[in-house]
């Protein structure tokens, strides 16, 4: 199943999903050298994830396999190309390589043999992933998504993590980390935010329309006393490649 493939669904991600990508620079300090001269941003999307290296890389780009996704990016000025993992190296070769919530969409021996053919020797892997974590104050918008909205919009099945590379001989593993980010949503906006979530993308691909969707999100929030204080989880793995 592809995902987050059509013109509005990457209108809303580029709109609603937080920008909390900056943060990718804390986790690369002390383990690369800067400025970085050659990085590639995979699965780059509307550009965010991009966005965030161009301050430490002298030459960033991206690919995605969505033109519309791409059409957002490319609007903020950034090189990307529409082209699938797989075929990574045909750009040349990276010193740093990133992946911002999509390595689980991948088949992993077949992604880490595409990173190992765009890799310099001793390149840097960066694997992240953000996951909304509710509400900081309102137990009640807590409970309803736990018991309601992964209900009515369940998660689509994803594969392992990146942490099941942990075993390939030319891959080190310098750091992880996880956390939360705070990050303040408005109804509207955590409204636009939920409906850029795979969950209802997969609603969405099985007959849904968005309009459907935000207006039993809007009855379910109206009598809700939230605030606008929620929380934005990450997990990040950070290697080093070696080869033998």
């Amino acid at each position: 199943m592809t995902y987050f493939s059509t013109d509005q669904a990457a209108v809303r991600y580029a709109r609603f999903r937080p920008k909390v990508h900056d943060v990718v620079r804390e986790w690369l300090a002390g383990f690369i050298d800067l400025p970085v001269p050659r990085a590639l941003d995979v699965a780059c999307g509307t550009g965010d994830s991009t966005q965030a290296l161009i301050p430490i890389v002298d030459d960033v780009i991206g690919i995605d396999q969505s033109n519309d996704m791409l059409a957002q990016a490319r609007a903020q000025n950034l090189t990307v190309h529409c082209l699938p993992y797989q075929q990574a190296s045909s750009l040349g070769r990276f010193q740093l390589i990133t992946t911002c919530m999509a390595f689980h969409w991948f088949d992993r021996d077949e992604a880490i043999e595409a990173y190992k053919q765009a890799s310099e020797p001793g390149a840097l892997w960066l694997n992240y992933n953000f996951a909304f974590a509710g509400s900081e104050h309102c137990e009640a918008f807590n409970r309803w998504f736990e018991q309601t909205y992964l209900t009515m919009f369940p998660t689509p099945k994803r594969n392992p993590p990146m942490a099941a590379i942990d075993q390939d001989a030319e891959l080190e593993k310098l750091s992880e980390g996880e956390g939360e980010l705070p990050i303040r949503l408005s109804r509207d906006a955590l409204v636009g935010y939920l409906t850029t979530q795979s969950n209802i993308e997969a609603a969405v691909v099985a007959g849904q329309t968005y309009e459907q969707i935000e207006s039993t999100l809007h009855q379910a929030f109206a009598e809700m006393p939230m605030d606008e204080h929620f929380r934005y989880r990450f997990h990040y793995e950070l290697y080093r490649y070696q080869p033998c």
